[in-house]
């Protein structure tokens, strides 16, 4: 017996139709090799924008009391957040270069090392 303030059951036709849908979208891009390339790049990344992140909050802190301390530092503790974004954008590009090699059934670290020699 519902009692007020419940809500009524979803119907199960709609919400299975729905949800079969989104999964079946899921499995499709699930399932692409570049775009499972692109993200195994960006998960590798997540340290470095961590730590990139950690000296932007360190130069930039968010109280005006903190702000006035770390003012003479904040030049010097950019210069790592800085290099680190640029880092970034390297590493993902080379390390879905090299997930997408490896999918591909090529050999991922020699493709990479050719393409070092090159630049």
């Amino acid at each position: 017996m519902r009692e007020e303030g419940d809500f009524p059951p979803p119907s199960s036709t709609r919400a299975s139709g729905a949800r079969g849908a989104l999964q079946a979208i899921g499995e499709f891009f699930a399932t692409q090799r570049h775009l499972v390339a692109l993200r195994d790049g960006i998960v590798g990344a997540l340290p470095l924008v961590l730590i990139g992140s950690l000296f932007l909050l360190a130069a930039q802190p968010p109280s005006a009391a903190l702000q006035k301390v770390v003012a003479p530092f904040s030049p010097v503790l950019l210069v790592p957040y800085r290099a680190l974004s640029g880092m970034v954008s390297l590493y993902v590009a080379f390390s879905a270069a090299y997930w997408l090699a490896s999918s591909c059934g090529g050999a991922g670290p020699s493709a990479s090392q050719r393409l070092l020699r090159r630049w």
